[in-house]
């Protein structure tokens, strides 16, 4: 597993891409979950954190839960696949992250990237220490 820097990073980057995208300014209040998986021979990353508003009046003062897709290592913006809100219902399947706990939630709109076929590599135990800085 990558060490907390880069996690932030790839969060970090991930809510930029979707504050851009969409016009808002969400800053990260916590990232509650992470999961590392291989599909295909790349590494990819599942993330779900929370994230704030800015202090603007009219944005309230909620704290949203977001999923985040992203290739590893993260090298440019379109190595993240994936920026949403998720919502209470949401519960999309994902083969990568099934009977990881604590659970992982996933958009239902099944928008993300990785995790959609059941032909997942995983890394022998050797491999899974190797991981580095981006």
């Amino acid at each position: 597993m990558q060490n907390e820097r880069a996690s932030l990073h790839d969060v970090q980057t991930a809510l930029h891409k979707y504050n851009r995208a969409n016009n808002t300014m969400f800053e990260l209040d916590e990232i509650t979950v992470k999961y590392l998986f291989f599909e295909f021979g790349r590494a990819c990353y599942h993330y779900n954190f929370t994230a704030k508003p800015d202090n603007h009046p009219s944005a309230g003062g909620s704290i949203n839960r977001f999923f985040a897709d992203i290739n590893c290592p993260l090298e440019i913006k379109d190595d993240v696949l994936l920026c949403c809100i998720i919502g209470e219902k949401d519960a999309g399947q994902c083969h990568a992250c099934e009977g990881y706990r604590p659970t992982m939630v996933h958009p239902s709109s099944r928008a993300y990237g990785g995790g959609y076929t059941t032909a997942i590599d995983y890394p022998d135990e050797d491999s899974s220490s190797s991981d580095s800085d981006h």
